[in-house]
């Protein structure tokens, strides 16, 4: 079991971003399974026991590390309302998010790469799924109409976008964050039929599919 600490003392926030900085170098090298307590502690600097200060163990600590990065990418989204929708720009909160992700480059390669961690890679997905179901209950009316249900359209996006900042990132970002930004909207809000620009076929309007 871990100690319990105060998370804003400036040495315990010291003491984790070594551990993380350590375990950042580390996966560089070596696949994850391989890396032990005893590595990260090494390369940190500082005693395992003071690991066990923090964490009850790896996947505790990537767990915990991770939930305070992603808390900081949703804190960066602008709450969607029917007032500040649109499409003609990329959202503030959007850009924000994508160039986060571009300054820390290194660290998404090392989740969503080929040695990624499928356990964060759920974890961001289920994160990304919540925010788009948040984001739609708040653009809902009395007169919207759900054509596919909502979980499966939040399920849907939010693997979309995980497999195109991989994508983004395996390509060493060829797309600026906020066109990145403009276009991710663009495919959300209109489709892939329309951004591939294909027009549905006439007997499958919007208005004439419904909802299985």
């Amino acid at each position: 079991m871990t100690l319990a600490i105060p998370k804003n003392d400036r040495r315990i926030l010291r003491t984790r971003k070594m551990l993380w900085e350590a375990l950042i170098a580390l996966i560089q090298d070596k696949d994850y399974s391989e890396i032990t307590i005893q590595d990260i502690a090494d390369r940190a600097n500082v005693n395992r026991v003071t690991f066990y200060l923090h964490y009850r163990d790896k996947q505790d600590f990537l767990v915990q590390s991770m939930d305070v990065i992603f808390n900081d990418l949703i804190s960066k989204i602008t709450p969607l309302t029917g007032e500040n929708f649109r499409t003609d720009i990329p959202p503030e909160g959007m850009t924000l998010v994508y160039q986060y992700i571009a300054d820390n480059a290194k660290l998404y390669r090392i989740v969503l790469g080929d040695k990624g961690l499928p356990f964060l890679v759920n974890r961001f997905r289920k994160y990304l799924t919540d925010l788009t179901i948040q984001r739609f209950q708040m653009l809902a009316t009395e007169e919207n109409k759900e054509r596919i249900s909502l979980e499966v359209v939040a399920h849907y996006v939010a693997g979309s976008i995980i497999g195109l900042i991989t994508w983004w990132l395996e390509n060493d970002m060829p797309i600026s964050p906020q066109d990145f930004a403009h276009q991710t909207l663009l495919l959300t809000s209109y489709g892939t039929y329309w951004a591939a620009g294909i027009n549905p076929p006439k007997d499958m309007s919007q208005e004439s599919v419904e909802r299985p």
